[in-house]
């Protein structure tokens, strides 16, 4: 239902600033690598990704987004899900190789 939705999200998103406080307290720097479900390639955000974007931005913590590494590889050719959000093999490379640039560009 609706309501056990937002619900549910809720509690993820009060999950993830858990999450992230225990990173910081740990003296690390929290990173959130978001990937996009086939559907967002195409179509643009869904609402629970634009939450999390908004609660990444409320903590100060940077998102690596993946919408335009796939949306790339699907235009060569390459498919990257196994279904409509499950990365498959390829997608996995695409994300490690937006882990890695992120991890790179923060010195790291």
């Amino acid at each position: 239902t609706p309501g056990q939705l937002l619900d549910d999200e809720d509690k993820s998103l009060a999950a993830l600033r858990e999450l992230g406080d225990l990173v910081r307290a740990s003296g690390a720097k929290p990173v959130i690598l978001q990937h996009a479900s086939r559907t967002e390639v195409q179509s643009g955000p869904k609402q629970g990704t634009k939450r999390i974007r908004e609660a990444a931005a409320g903590m100060n913590v940077p998102i690596v987004d993946s919408t335009n590494a796939f949306r790339s590889a699907e235009a060569s050719g390459l498919n990257s899900y196994r279904d409509d959000i499950h990365p498959n093999a390829n997608g996995q490379t695409v994300l490690a190789e937006l882990l890695v640039d992120a991890l790179k560009a923060a010195g790291r």
